[in-house]
């Protein structure tokens, strides 16, 4: 009987070692993916860093843009007032 019951341990705890290294191994199979992915995200995060840089590149060119539009319409309705004087 005494056999009989470590027999039962032991077995039980082979099977606890077998389910852990399945266990540790579906744990691991993520953690694999984890390094690209972490290098991906860098990259793709850089990316839009530069992005987000040049769109405020692009709208302070368009803002001192729409500036220059205004004093050049100001400046014709100043120019048109006068020809029409003269």
């Amino acid at each position: 009987m005494v056999r009989r019951q470590a027999a039962l341990i032991l077995r039980h705890l082979d099977d606890m070692s077998k389910e852990k290294s399945a266990c540790i191994e579906r744990l691991n199979q993520p953690q694999s993916h984890i390094v690209p992915t972490q290098g991906e995200l860098n990259v793709i995060q850089e990316k839009h860093k530069s992005v987000a840089q040049k769109v405020g590149e692009l709208e302070e060119a368009l803002r001192l843009a729409c500036e220059e539009e205004q004093e050049l319409r100001i400046d014709i309705k100043a120019k048109s007032t006068l020809m029409a004087t003269i």
